[in-house]
């Protein structure tokens, strides 16, 4: 997942996946500009806890809870070009985490119908926004196909 994150289909936002199962991992991500904010979009990329896909539910909370905490990180260095494009996206991704939290983090249990928030016009504008940041100014290629965790970097899977 990314700092957008997965947004459309329900997984954990905020880091992406600095490794893969069965195989040898990416080489770390590396901002080349940007400063402090990009250092931590590529740091939340190299993080364990956030990148690896979570297994059950306890692996859930644990990853929303790390990704909450970033987001308030994240807020404060983030660069005022994109400042309100991540409001935008944390408020959609904070409600989905509520949701988690009230189904004890089973995304089975999540009512589909929020997910559209991630369908809306603003929140796939300003992922787009975020993507562009990332990739232009931090360095970070949000399209690297050998690693499938940098391309949600800063949108979701489809």
């Amino acid at each position: 997942t990314g700092l957008a994150g997965s947004a459309a289909t329900g997984v954990p936002a905020v880091a992406g996946s600095a490794g893969s199962a069965g195989g040898a991992a990416p080489s770390p991500v590396k901002a080349t500009g940007g400063g402090k904010f990009c250092q931590q979009v590529a740091d939340s990329m190299n993080n364990d806890v956030l990148s690896n896909p979570p297994e059950n539910s306890d692996d859930i909370k644990t990853q929303v809870k790390a990704e909450q905490a970033l987001e308030a990180v994240v807020m404060k260095s983030a660069p005022s070009a994109i400042k309100p494009d991540l409001t935008v996206l944390f408020g959609a991704l904070d409600t989905m985490y509520t949701a988690l939290a009230k189904v004890d983090y089973d995304y089975t249990k999540v009512d589909p119908a929020l997910l559209q928030a991630f369908a809306d016009p603003k929140v796939a504008a300003a992922e787009q926004d975020i993507d562009d940041y990332v990739k232009n100014t931090c360095g970070i290629d949000t399209d690297d196909p050998d690693d499938p965790g940098v391309s949600a970097v800063a949108s979701p899977a489809s």
